[in-house]
């Protein structure tokens, strides 16, 4: 089995979807599913490279939060070595709120 280091950004993205249009102002809109995942240009990849059966060593920083739990536990779902990871007292790991339009 190949040995991979994944070394950068290490973050939770909030996915919706379907989203037809950003509602105006303080509007509201009805998503059929919000999703909570793993993301940022090591994180992600990481996940990537170990479903693909990479041993995957990830190093990077990340808050000592909720999200960062999250991103790391399950980074070791995947069987990810995780202790490359330093936690940050303070850190922010939400990167972004991604929109997904309806599938057409």
């Amino acid at each position: 089995m190949a040995k991979v280091v994944s070394l950068g950004i290490h973050i939770a993205d909030v996915l919706g979807r379907p989203v037809g249009a950003v509602p105006a102002g303080q509007g509201l809109a009805i998503l059929e599913e919000i999703r909570l995942t793993v993301a940022g240009t090591a994180a992600g990849t990481s996940v990537d490279l170990a479903k693909l059966g990479m041993d995957v060593y990830a190093v990077g920083a990340l808050g000592q939060d909720a999200l960062g739990d999250f991103v790391v536990s399950t980074m070791k779902g995947y069987g990810i070595h995780t202790e490359g990871l330093a936690r940050e007292e303070g850190g922010a790991d939400v990167g972004d709120d991604a929109p997904h339009p309806p599938q057409r």
